[in-house]
């Protein structure tokens, strides 16, 4: 008996993270955006200084 492949479409709706933040561009030095919220700023920036030495480091890897 031949089994029927059905796709499915899940729909996620995130609240807890309602804002974002894109910092510099793809062609220099790399892009990032972060995702939080804004209300909460002390967590917000903590997220957003370790994305930033994420990059830094990112960037390190690739000689620039």
């Amino acid at each position: 008996m031949e089994e029927k492949k059905q796709n499915e479409t899940v729909q996620r709706i995130v609240t807890d993270c309602p804002d974002s933040l894109d910092i510099g561009t793809p062609g220099k030095g790399g892009a990032i955006k972060v995702y939080g919220n804004a209300s909460d700023k002390e967590t917000y920036q903590k997220k957003l200084d370790n994305m930033l030495e994420l990059r830094a480091n990112a960037q390190a890897k690739m000689g620039e």
